[in-house]
């Protein structure tokens, strides 16, 4: 090439741009499967993304079924679905490499929110239920019995 007075460019390709996935020991005679180190590096990218995707699926599902474990039995069926909306709102900010006790602290306070409805209901039920008994017998059963109307029973 260089007596023809042609200009050109030579390109060393590395080995492993060469031969790639071959295994070694690897001669003149092992065939070419060669991949550019620019594609394997993208391939390893959208790995590492994809793996990444996964351990956060699974830190989110860890703390959901934390918080879910974390319902009083009686208040289950009613908050289920308003403890998953409020703790999935909470770990939308937060990261996985978060120390534990920071997000332990939020979800339980998301829990806590969420609980907040559901908790003002049975504290009023529990109210009206002390002053129901509170109430003289008669007022509480609605009786019209005639003993009851007059304290006088007529023949």
């Amino acid at each position: 090439m260089r007596h023809t007075e042609v200009k050109c460019r030579f390109y060393q390709a590395s080995s492993s741009e060469m031969f790639g996935s071959a295994p070694p020991p690897q001669s003149e005679t092992t065939p070419f499967q060669g991949r550019q180190a620019a594609a394997e590096a993208a391939e390893r990218q959208r790995t590492e993304v994809k793996q990444a995707e996964q351990r956060r699926l699974l830190w989110v599902q860890q703390w959901m079924q934390y918080a879910l474990n974390s319902l009083p039995y009686d208040a289950r069926r009613e908050v289920e679905m308003e403890v998953h909306a409020m703790v999935q709102e909470t770990l939308c900010v937060l990261q996985p490499s978060q120390p534990e006790a920071i997000t332990r602290r939020l979800v339980v306070a998301a829990v806590h929110r969420a609980l907040g409805p559901w908790v003002r209901k049975q504290e009023m039920e529990r109210a009206l239920k002390a002053g129901m008994n509170r109430l003289a017998w008669d007022v509480q059963s609605g009786s019209e019995h005639p003993l009851h109307r007059g304290g006088h029973q007529t023949a």
